[in-house]
């Protein structure tokens, strides 16, 4: 009984939860490294949840905070493209958000208001409906999206508080 009894002690330290830095760390080195992992865990049960700003990813749960500075980056955006249903958002919630289009591949460009095409190739959605991409930061662009013949043209930039979720992409 004794040995049970232990054994059931020791389980139960080695099963201590995780603070959100050590949890921080197992999902990669770097934050495009961290926020590809997150990308991939929608629909699975977290702990905590995350919001990507243009400066920081920032990492709560009913303990504590945690962040990682983007300022050192390229500027985050998440994409969803939709043909009848959205919602208005600002900062990407990389725990919780969901678009219409999941798993689907499109054809996306994205050219600088200089002329330079800084995107051009065929990007594929996630399990949460945004595909993802890394721009240069203090750039204004146009984006076009097609798929399935339906296209969007749009004016997005990465300036200091501008969006990282854009969910007004409709595709017609």
């Amino acid at each position: 009984m004794k040995k049970l009894i232990l054994l059931m002690t020791l389980f139960l330290v080695g099963c201590e939860s995780k603070t959100l830095e050590e949890t921080v760390t197992n999902l990669g080195d770097t934050p495009k490294e961290i926020i590809s992992t997150l990308g991939k865990q929608h629909g699975m049960e977290l702990d905590y949840s995350v919001g990507i700003l243009d400066d920081e990813i920032t990492f709560v749960n009913e303990e504590e905070t945690f962040k990682v500075n983007l300022l050192n980056e390229d500027f985050y955006i998440a994409i969803a493209p939709y043909h009848t249903n959205t919602h208005p958002w600002l900062y990407h919630n990389a725990t919780g958000c969901s678009g219409e289009l999941k798993d689907v591949k499109f054809d996306v460009k994205i050219i600088t208001n200089k002329g330079e095409v800084i995107v051009d190739e065929s990007i594929s959605s996630l399990k949460n409906g945004f595909f993802e991409v890394w721009l240069p930061r203090n750039i204004e662009a146009t984006m076009i999206v097609e798929y399935n013949g339906l296209s969007n043209i749009s004016e997005i930039s990465t300036y200091s508080g501008d969006p990282t979720c854009i969910t007004t992409t409709k595709l017609t």
